[in-house]
């Protein structure tokens, strides 16, 4: 066991390990027949209307050679049949749960071949073909060829009615070349990769066997089948045989295992952990009481209702969970329409309340202006955004912008909303990094400004009511590297607060942070980095944030949170 390293803060990723424990292989070292400790045979005219005949312990057909073993099609009566081929299966000699099964191979060439990696449930005996499922790793036919194809069969899903899923991917020179073939497979997902690269994903849907019989052991098949309902659609060309697949290895890995401790003393439910796995990033759900440890698979089936999300432009969407709802809905402005994919406005659920961007000047976006500029230039304005992606992860939604506002191109933009399932808060990471030299008059990383709704702020060691402490708000100064400041209407039980996770930057010039009354602007927390003086900026400047907003009914609540966000689970890889 290896333990990963433990990062400061709950939702920055674990780094966790790529590298898994080898349980079963098959290096197909010697020569002769494949080892019969490992491998079984199918035999005869077996399934699909396919052309061959599949013999058992054949040299011919099946034997190791140079470190390969080889499935050779040929072209010669048997038994009724015009060809011979052979199918190996660990049936009956060792099944598999979960884990990564990853096969290296050369493909065989020509029309009508069909060439597979696969698996089948065990349990085909007793519950038979499609309710014991079929993962299908690698499918070829040698009429379309480089597209390999992978394809999963269940009782709702499956070809005999027309419902199976799967997908294809075309690579290079896969009959002239070895290829690793993989299926990644968790409780949550059946992963298919070749060399590496993800290409289709199936899905746990949570709706029980008819769509996931994938929680019992399967064994594994391969294969070259001849002609076939699919194999055989355009014909066979005899002038192929004899016709070789060559397999060099068979590697089964156990599933990746996660141990997760809870030090702090603070019960979790359902807390989102983000974790980067196989150069993947994933979120994984973690319920767990005070100071509790448990083992699991890293991955699990999604148990919390994931965010619902609703495009509503080319950048906008609808975020919402059942805490909170994020409007990032493109608005219109005196230029035009405005599609830069920012947080518009919130609604806490719990209260009933929505904060609006526009009216309330949630800024939780870099701003920046030049000497002489008609205004300040925000993240938060950045319209038309040339780069973006949003994706779900695990019931999560992230988001991802990049490029540059037209006013700045000498400054690089990227910026980060994460949304998760049943939290009160949400997530907000950008970098600004200087790309050509620039001298800039004013630039504020935060601002929060809610008296319309709030009667209260606090931040560590302070909570004050608005009119109480008027003379304070007038000009308080912060520690520039404050770890959170939150609104608060106790009255109608609710408050709004950022968790600062994180915080750099490389020039600063009259640094300021401060709560503060803006005399009409309403009560407000900010933090300036360059403050009204003309600052000249160098390629490779950089400014970053990563703070995390939270929705919360009282102090109290907002200050729990605030401790779970710090005090992150631990993570110990197997």
């Amino acid at each position: 066991m290896r333990t990963a390293r433990l990062l400061p803060l709950l939702l920055l990723p674990c780094l966790l390990s790529a590298q898994r424990k080898l349980v079963w292989s098959d290096e197909f070292n010697g020569s002769g027949l494949p080892d019969s400790s490992k491998w079984t045979y199918e035999q005869g005219r077996v399934r699909n209307r396919e052309a061959q005949f599949y013999t058992a312990a054949r040299v011919e057909n099946a034997r190791l050679e140079n470190g390969h073993l080889v499935i050779e099609s040929r072209k010669e009566p048997w038994q009724g049949a015009d060809y011979t081929s052979a199918s190996l299966t660990t049936e009956g000699k060792r099944e598999f749960l979960y884990g990564r099964i990853e096969v290296r191979a050369k493909l065989p060439k020509g029309r009508g071949t069909w060439p597979a990696i696969w698996m089948l449930g065990a349990n085909m005996p007793k519950v038979g073909w499609p309710a014991c499922g079929e993962i299908d790793i690698l499918e070829h036919v040698g009429f379309d060829p480089d597209v390999v194809h992978a394809n999963v069969h269940t009782g709702a899903y499956n070809h005999a009615q027309g419902t199976g899923k799967g997908s294809n991917t075309r690579v290079a020179g896969v009959m002239d070349g070895f290829h690793v073939y993989a299926l990644d497979w968790t409780p949550a997902r059946l992963e298919f990769s070749v060399d590496g690269r993800v290409f289709f994903t199936y899905h746990n849907d949570g709706a029980g066997d008819r769509s996931w019989p994938f929680d019992k052991p399967q064994y594994l098949i391969l294969n070259t089948a001849i002609g076939g309902a699919w194999g055989g659609r355009k014909g066979i060309d005899d002038t192929v045989f004899p016709a070789r697949y060559e397999i060099d290895y068979v590697r089964v890995y156990e599933p990746e295992m996660v141990t997760v401790s809870e030090t702090a003393g603070i019960p979790r439910v359902n807390e989102p952990v983000r974790v980067t796995a196989d150069g993947r990033e994933r979120v994984l759900y973690v319920t767990l009481g005070a100071r509790e440890s448990k083992t699991m698979p890293l991955y699990q089936p999604l148990r919390v209702e994931p965010v619902n999300v609703t495009p509503t432009s080319e950048v906008g969407f609808l975020a919402e969970n059942s805490v909170l709802r994020a409007n990032l809905d493109m608005r219109l402005t005196a230029s035009g329409p405005e599609d830069s994919g920012t947080l518009r406005a919130l609604t806490y659920k719990p209260a009933g309340v929505t904060l609006l961007r526009t009216q309330n000047r949630m800024h939780w976006a870099p701003s920046f202006q030049r000497e002489g500029a008609r205004g300040y230039t925000s993240i938060a304005t950045w319209s038309p955004v040339q780069e973006h992606a949003r994706r779900m992860v695990d019931g999560a939604v992230f988001t991802h912008r990049k490029g540059s506002h037209t006013l700045y191109p000498e400054i690089s933009i990227e910026a980060h909303y994460r949304f998760y399932p049943g939290v009160p808060y949400f997530e907000f990471e950008s970098m600004l990094s200087i790309v050509k030299p620039v001298a800039i008059f004013w630039l504020r990383n935060q601002e929060m400004t809610m008296d319309q709704f709030f009667t209260h702020v606090a931040w560590p060691g302070h909570y004050h009511s608005f009119e109480e402490a008027k003379p304070i708000l007038e000009q308080t100064k912060l520690a520039k590297d404050i770890p959170w400041v939150a609104f608060f209407n106790p009255a109608r039980g609710y408050g709004f607060g950022a968790v600062v996770l994180g915080y750099g930057a490389s020039t600063e010039t009259n640094a300021d942070t401060q709560i503060a009354d803006g005399a009409g602007n309403g009560k407000y927390w900010y933090r300036q980095i360059i403050a009204r003086k003309t600052t000249p900026l160098k390629p490779g400047d950089r400014f970053r944030e990563h703070t995390v907003f939270v929705l919360a009914a009282s102090l109290e609540e907002f200050q729990l949170w605030e401790r779970k966000l710090r005090q992150p689970v631990q993570v110990k890889v197997h």
